[in-house]
């Protein structure tokens, strides 16, 4: 089972151990990393033109451990 979130990049990265390229291969991200991208693209490059930001982000887990949730 897949659960799913976006919101802002600030607050969903934060919980993301990985991410995927421009040819779509996971990359796995460390602290350096999530800072980079936040400050770089998320900071610079979008919200400097005026560009509203989200993340979508997921999680993949067994159904037992989703009904223990529950």
């Amino acid at each position: 089972m897949r659960i799913y979130v976006k919101g802002a990049p600030e607050y969903t990265l934060p919980f993301c151990n990985r991410t995927v390229n421009l040819e779509n291969q996971p990359i796995d991200l460390d602290g350096s990393t999530k800072q980079q991208l936040l400050e770089d693209v998320v900071s610079a490059e979008m919200a400097a033109n005026g560009l509203k930001v989200i993340s979508y982000a997921f999680k993949e887990i067994n159904l037992s451990t989703m009904e223990e949730l529950m």
